[in-house]
């Protein structure tokens, strides 16, 4: 029977390399649109947004 959290530490080191790429690349595309852009955002447009 297989562990479904864990697989392989290759699963996790592509985790950890990943999330802050996805993140300084969210910030930036952010910073780029400008803050009109976000301050004409409601709540749930800010949130798929950032879920896409």
């Amino acid at each position: 029977m297989e562990n479904i959290w864990f697989n392989s530490w290759d699963n996790i080191l592509s985790i950890i390399c990943v999330t802050p790429l996805a993140y300084i690349t969210m910030v930036i595309i952010l910073r780029v649109s400008g803050k009109r852009t976000l301050s004409k955002m409601n709540a749930f447009d800010f949130v798929v947004a950032i879920a896409l």
